[in-house]
């Protein structure tokens, strides 16, 4: 409880991410929250924020008295790219053909950048992809990633 309470006290939502939702939700996009971090605390923050019912691939962290126990999550066979078991399992377990948009900020996104169609990417992981030449389109917030893809929708119509 301890660290639930110190992540709800100290974390917050990217700007629009609840809006974000809502837009993807409304068009019938699935939208899948992929994390290298821990489910019970990614959860406990959706949750706090009206999202607990988001889909959540990640590993996992169990908090004891005894102290915690981390679980991590079966992402298969190593990747070819980085040769660890990355997040590139877990997309191609739940793919199901739907146009794959990335929208990621960290080193663990770096492979699946290589899988999606479309890619926003900000902080390390906007520097991993310029000096790996791997395209993107730079973001800050989920207000701008919506705006984004409703322009590349009416375009393509």
């Amino acid at each position: 409880e301890q660290v639930r309470e110190l992540v709800l006290r100290e974390a917050g939502l990217r700007a629009g991410f609840s809006e974000f939702v809502a837009w993807a939700r409304d068009r019938g996009h699935r939208l899948v929250v992929l994390s290298s971090g821990f489910r019970s605390v990614i959860h406990a923050v959706l949750e706090s924020w009206g999202l607990g019912h988001l889909e959540v691939a990640s590993h996992e962290a169990e908090f004891t008295p005894r102290g915690t126990r981390l679980v991590w999550a079966d992402r298969g066979e190593p990747c070819a790219v980085c040769g660890r078991r990355c997040k590139r399992h877990e997309v191609r377990v739940r793919h199901d053909g739907e146009t794959l948009v990335l929208v990621g900020d960290g080193v663990s996104d770096r492979c699946v950048a290589r899988m999606a169609e479309v890619v926003f990417a900000r902080a390390h992981l906007s520097r991993d992809l310029t000096v790996d030449g791997v395209p993107f389109v730079s973001f800050e917030d989920f207000h701008e990633v919506r705006e984004a893809l409703e322009a590349r929708t009416t375009l393509a119509a």
